[in-house]
């Protein structure tokens, strides 16, 4: 859905990335090196991106446009796994990945991204930091985010447990699934979100389905900065996903319809040919002469039949006592006549 992108397109999808950037969370791209510091926590065990907003330090949350490409997203209809061991459980989480398809502007969020990488760095020293890598996508930078399902308690023992989102576990696979020792807790809570744009032109996020979102949609993914302590004492930067918003699917509709329309027609396929029965039908009844040769009893095909042949059929039927066969054998036709 997302290879047709021509020039028209392709600026309309950089209207997103130019568009200013309000409210409490930051642009990407223009973050303050500055005005950021990072932070060591000891529940959960992490090193966060702080900033001031007002007279108080809170956790910077980021956000950068881009076309999504990859999903792992509720609701879940069933488990993915048999396996429902508390390590398996764990693991379960909401996934997407962004790219700019080469748009200059989400590069320079990528490559923003990387220097944030570089002064946290400075903050633990290099060596204690795990290289952060993105798969590209067809050649094309990309940024990858997630967040779990669910949280060790002993890891947050000041969080209480969250109820879900509206959509996120409609059919309650998580809730059943869900142990003591886990929580719901807020690093797990992604906000699943709908741009709108009024008459007047004034924009507003309203809360929407996970399940509306699909590859080659235009999204805003919100993500914090994080980084959490693994084996050999060091550490492991993650883009902790916190919120997903629908800014755009006509680009992708309007590319599924360009390849609908290109499309060969639907050919109907017979799975057999008809078939002409040949000697025998279904209540023929299959005997074996003496010598072995198979011969067929009972009614006979009706381009076999002579006058003669229906001489013999008749005298079976009246008689009842003599059963008339016919025999065929190297196209010779034999009349026998057994008791």
């Amino acid at each position: 859905m997302i290879d047709k992108l021509d020039k028209g397109k392709a600026e309309k999808f950089a209207e997103y990335l130019l568009e200013p950037y309000d409210g409490g969370m930051q642009d990407a791209r223009r973050v303050n090196l500055d005005k950021v510091w990072f932070k060591t926590f000891a529940y959960p065990p992490s090193i966060r991106m702080m900033a001031m907003a007002g007279e108080e330090p809170v956790e910077v949350v980021l956000k950068v446009p881009g076309i999504l490409c990859s999903k792992m997203l509720p609701p879940l209809k069933r488990l993915p796994s048999a396996n429902t061991s508390k390590h398996n459980m764990l693991k379960l989480k909401q996934y997407v990945k962004v790219t700019g398809y080469g748009e200059a502007n989400f590069n320079d969020a990528s490559s923003h991204i990387l220097k944030l990488l570089a002064t946290f760095q400075r903050h633990v020293a290099p060596a204690e930091v795990h290289d952060f890598r993105t798969i590209p996508f067809e050649g094309h930078p990309c940024l990858e985010s997630h967040a779990r399902y669910f949280s060790d308690r002993d890891t947050v023992p000041h969080e209480r447990n969250e109820s879900f989102l509206p959509g996120v576990d409609p059919y309650n696979v998580l809730r059943n699934i869900q142990p003591d020792c886990f929580i719901h807790a807020e690093d797990n809570r992604v906000e699943y979100c709908l741009q709108q744009t009024g008459e007047n032109g004034v924009k507003r996020i309203i809360p929407c389905d996970p399940g509306t979102f699909q590859t080659g949609d235009i999204v805003e993914m919100l993500f914090s900065f994080v980084a959490v302590p693994v084996k050999d004492r060091k550490h492991k930067v993650l883009l902790s996903l916190r919120g997903l918003t629908l800014l755009n699917s006509e680009l992708r509709k309007e590319a599924q319809a360009s390849m609908n329309e290109g499309s060969q027609p639907i050919i109907a396929v017979e799975t057999a040919p008809k078939r002409r029965r040949l000697y025998l039908h279904q209540d023929d009844r299959m005997r074996t002469a003496p010598g072995g040769v198979s011969i067929t009893t009972g009614r006979l095909g009706t381009e076999d039949v002579t006058p003669e042949d229906q001489d013999l059929e008749n005298g079976r039927k009246d008689h009842g006592k003599q059963d008339t066969c016919r025999i065929k054998f190297d196209q010779v036709n034999i009349s026998a006549t057994t008791m």
